[in-house]
């Protein structure tokens, strides 16, 4: 799965980088780690949230409402009564934009994929979703505007950690893709618990032989393992924006 990268939207996605939005300073006590699941593939629902939950964890899932339920890129993407599912279980189902396009190609019309996306998640939760992350991680500038005004957070592709001058509107994340090694995987949390900070992973689909794109069961799980025994505190990006204090 791999973003279209126009040439506008490299533009517009290194102005983003240029021009950071709502800055704040994280400097948590306690390293924090959030486990992330794009377009949410129904292997991140059984497999995924499965490991999660072993560790009595929970994760953040990412939907588009026009792909729920349907294939998508060869995977099958869980639906709303499986959105209702994760939410039940201590999940966070949070908002991926509703034709899962970039904001240079929806152009003047991402106001509207946001409300779409708003009103499919208004079937599935209680109250709006809070966070938001880009599809394909592109964003720009009117784009930025538009999900400070709207969302908590928004999340990006760009590798690294969260920690002091971090863009609320294009938070760092690390990628668990198909060949990622355990050793790689963990060693961002001991660096983590060395300097402590938000580190924020992400994936798509999970299992034995994932897509390029997705992460390996037992590598998956080893992280996950790692980051409890620690002494992390692994928490979906909502509950981790309530412990870093950043206002709803």
């Amino acid at each position: 799965m791999s973003s279209p990268n126009t040439l506008m939207e490299r533009i517009d996605h290194r102005l983003v980088r240029t021009l950071p939005g709502r800055r704040v300073d994280f400097v948590p006590q306690r390293p924090i780690v959030t486990f992330t699941f794009d377009d949410a593939p129904i292997s991140a629902l059984t497999n995924g949230a499965r490991v999660l939950e072993t560790y009595d964890v929970r994760g953040t899932f990412y939907v588009s409402g026009s792909i729920a339920g349907q294939m998508h890129d060869g995977q099958l993407m869980i639906d709303a009564q499986e959105c209702r599912m994760l939410a039940r279980r201590g999940h966070e189902i949070a908002h991926h934009g509703y034709a899962h396009l970039t904001p240079a190609l929806l152009g003047r019309t991402f106001s509207s994929d946001v409300e779409a996306n708003d009103v499919f998640l208004a079937g599935v939760l209680d109250e709006p979703a809070r966070n938001f992350a880009f599809p394909y991680g592109r964003s720009s500038l009117g784009a930025r505007r538009r999900v400070g005004r709207r969302f908590r957070s928004s999340r990006g592709v760009q590798m690294g950690m969260n920690r002091l001058a971090t863009d609320l509107d294009l938070l760092s994340a690390v990628k668990i893709e198909a060949d990622a090694s355990v050793e790689a995987m963990t060693g961002w949390i001991d660096d983590a618990v060395r300097n402590p900070g938000w580190l924020i992973y992400f994936t798509h689909d999970v299992q034995d032989d994932p897509t390029w794109y997705g992460a390996r069961t037992a590598v998956l799980e080893a992280t996950v393992a790692h980051a409890v025994a620690a002494g992390c505190e692994v928490l979906t990006i909502d509950a981790a924006l309530d412990r870093l204090g950043v206002a709803r």
